[in-house]
């Protein structure tokens, strides 16, 4: 798996390098060094190397012991998620970036009003220093429970007016305020479900034929080909995942301009 997960990281890296800093620095959108970059490449590749190579173990784990393998596979795909939104803000972001609680301010206080009314209880708005990478200003909203928090880019805070930056908060904060996390993670569970049932049946049925030297279900031999599976499935469904996003974008941009109540800003 990790081998694998190391191929795989290779072959797509150029194509990576291209879109996140050679066109960046062509549009005059990135600002992160070359080395940057590299440093910030290779952490992503441990990140998911540790999370998907025990995540292989107990699949294989599975196929090995429940014919109908794919059932816990998606309900513990569905949970992963849950315990990623959770942790990711307190466990994983931090490797790549360093979060400052933002100071008594009116904005602060306009953002945690606004959180208010969009039903949302959050304790902390901090701010992430993204000045080192882009020039691009945004927010988002993150984590759940105790985790839960709102994140402003420090070139928000730099480059945009009041007015400005509390309207894009707003816009993630409609985000919230229509439950578009949870819809995402409900239907991630759905396709999870239909993605682990289609794989084991494909998996079944070239293993009975022992077509690419896969003689067996659980035959180790057989992850790459669950893998592009996957990858084929991801690709099928894409036009329907963009335009459920852009949906819920345009809710967001409506419910910011209800949110903050200013359609200058």
């Amino acid at each position: 798996a990790g081998c694998l997960g190391l191929f795989l990281f290779m072959i797509y890296f150029p194509l990576d390098f291209y879109r996140g800093y050679v066109l960046q620095h062509r549009l005059g959108l990135s600002v992160q060094t070359l080395g940057g970059y590299i440093i910030d490449a290779l952490k992503g590749l441990l990140v998911a190397g540790a999370i998907a190579i025990p995540l292989t173990v107990v699949l294989y784990a599975l196929i090995v012991r429940v014919e109908t393998w794919w059932i816990p596979a998606a309900v513990g795909s569905a949970a992963l998620i849950l315990v990623l939104t959770v942790l990711g803000p307190v466990v994983i972001a931090p490797l790549f970036n360093t979060f400052t609680k933002l100071p008594e301010s009116p904005l602060r206080g306009k953002i945690v009003s606004m959180a208010r009314e969009s039903g949302m209880t959050v304790e902390d708005v901090y701010v992430m220093d993204a000045s080192r990478r882009t020039r691009g200003g945004n927010a988002y909203v993150t984590g759940l429970g105790r985790t839960k928090r709102i994140v402003l880019y420090d070139t928000l805070l730099r480059d945009m007016t009041f007015e400005e930056a509390v309207s894009v908060v707003a816009h993630e904060l409609g985000h919230w305020n229509r439950k578009h996390l949870w819809i995402q993670i409900w239907l991630a569970a759905g396709s999870s479900l239909a993605g682990f049932a289609a794989a084991g049946i494909l998996l079944r049925m070239v293993s009975n034929r022992e077509w690419f030297g896969i003689a067996r279900p659980d035959d180790p031999a057989g992850l790459p080909f669950l893998l592009l599976v996957g990858m084929v499935l991801s690709l099928a469904v894409l036009p329907v995942d963009r335009s459920l996003s852009r949906t819920m974008e345009r809710q967001a941009d409506w419910s910011s301009l209800l949110i903050a109540g200013d359609n200058e800003g």
